[in-house]
């Protein structure tokens, strides 16, 4: 099977990494809940749906407007009211774009700003540049294969703006047992996200993850590869990567070599 590829642009986005992440997940996971709690790009979760992985899915992010985004492509009769083709013509220009804008609807005009803003920010400027390397028939395509997959998977698949402490709360008293937490946090001091973390928030996660494994909780965290992270997950099953990857998903942008951890409370099953 092909791997779904978001139709963000997101930094640290991991769609080229599914097998390879995928190979760390617990071998059997048929009955149980997935719960993504930085959904950024959501190439991971969406792939797990598509492969059909898992039980349920919990999808959340502290951005409004991504969760706003996913929900619309779910649910949402303005993506089929829209003529979405003549907005991803091949010979279409920044200025039409511009001029034809207010005619669309929240969850297109987030999608045209993270694409032709540069490395998918929320803020910038539009170029014609970009609108040639990541705004075409290809992006569409994927639009449309992202919007079958979660409209078929409408009644597994919940959406939320929610901070990732919420794992703990009471809502999941009764299912600890039949979780599994994919968490993909903002790179360590890498200021490349419009939530980025600072000391606190380092703090806040290695005590939720704590209180998960307590519980009996699975998980599993990538995370960028430096002494700082080494140190805090210290506790836990460390696992050495290295991938190509890029913060956007076209053939012209620069592909570099990165080195990650993988991190979890659980042995990999060879």
């Amino acid at each position: 099977m092909n791997k779904f590829i978001s139709p963000l642009t997101w930094p640290g986005g991991k769609s080229k990494q599914w097998n390879l992440i995928k190979s760390y997940f617990p071998k059997e996971t048929k009955n149980l809940i997935y719960i993504e709690p930085f959904f950024g790009g959501g190439s991971v979760g969406l792939n797990a749906l598509r492969e059909d992985m898992f039980n349920k899915y919990y999808f959340s992010d502290l951005d409004e407007n991504l969760i706003f985004f996913w929900k619309s492509l779910s649910n949402s009769e303005q993506w089929n009211n829209l003529n979405l083709e003549k907005w991803f013509y091949p010979n279409s220009s920044l200025e039409w774009l511009k001029n034809n804008k207010n005619d669309a609807f929240d969850g297109l005009i987030f999608l045209l700003k993270n694409n032709l803003n540069f490395n998918g920010q929320s803020k910038g400027t539009w170029t014609q540049q970009r609108l040639q390397q990541n705004w075409n028939l290809n992006k569409y395509k994927r639009i449309i294969v992202c919007k079958k997959l979660l409209e078929e998977n409408n009644n597994k698949i919940h959406f939320s703006i929610n901070d990732f402490g919420l794992l703990c709360s009471y809502r999941w008293s009764d299912k600890y047992k039949k979780m599994f937490v994919y968490l993909d946090p903002p790179y360590y001091q890498k200021n490349v996200y419009k939530y980025n973390f600072v000391e606190q928030d380092w703090k806040d996660l290695i005590r939720v993850i704590g209180e998960l494994n307590e519980r009996g909780v699975r998980f599993l965290i990538s995370i960028n590869d430096c002494p700082e992270t080494r140190y805090m997950f210290k506790d836990y099953y460390i696992y050495e990567a290295e991938w190509k990857y890029t913060s956007s998903n076209t053939k012209k942008s620069k592909v570099r070599m990165g080195k990650e951890l993988i991190i979890t409370n659980y042995k990999k099953e060879f």
